[in-house]
């Protein structure tokens, strides 16, 4: 499906000085809509900057995309561990688990459709690299994302998690201090609005 097709509004005017791809989909590599020159990062491997720590390390597509690769990132700045699972697979195998490490955040796909992974896949990952925070991704967001998409909203797997943290807007803070003692949760308003 074309990107036209599942996005209703125009991609935003966006600076970044660096832009992760996880596999070559329309819906996770549109880098080139991103202004600037950023540094696009989609092979395997470590890179460094002045403050911070990335790591491309390969896996595979969840699902039918199962023969595509997928890069799983883990992002390491100021004591923090993310990780973006991007399309990533529920079987990690234990190379790839660790070399993933310590997850501080985890941004893993969810939609009540299961496009990339059923709730119980998502919550066997969740449980593998045990998270202090749980950023859902990769579900319909009304008056962004078309019903076209198959993509279902947040709603279903939201309803199922124990702590969930509504933040208002759309960015939250994150420090080594402020990550909490057990899991949570966190998902923004701003990004469902209309």
């Amino acid at each position: 499906m074309e990107r036209r097709r599942w996005f209703l509004r125009p991609f935003p005017s966006v600076e970044a000085d660096i832009v992760l791809v996880s596999h070559p989909h329309f819906d996770h590599d549109a880098f080139e809509m991103v202004l600037g020159c950023p540094t696009i990062i989609r092979t395997p491997g470590e890179f460094r900057g002045g403050d911070f720590i990335i790591e491309a390390i390969p896996d595979q597509h969840a699902g039918e995309y199962g023969l595509y690769f997928n890069l799983i990132f883990i992002v390491r700045v100021a004591g923090v561990s993310f990780c973006h699972m991007g399309d990533n697979r529920a079987d990690i195998p234990q190379d790839v688990r660790g070399q993933i490490g310590r997850v501080d955040v985890l941004m893993i796909p969810i939609d009540g459709s299961h496009h990339i992974l059923t709730f119980d896949e998502v919550n066997k990952v969740i449980e593998l690299l045990d998270p202090r925070i749980v950023l859902p991704i990769h579900y319909l967001i009304p008056g962004l994302t078309s019903p076209d998409s198959t993509l279902e909203t947040r709603e279903l797997w939201l309803e199922k998690q124990g702590r969930a943290v509504r933040i208002a807007g759309e960015e939250a803070r994150i420090s080594q201090g402020s990550i909490p003692d057990s899991r949570e949760v966190w998902f923004f308003e701003g990004y469902a609005r209309e």
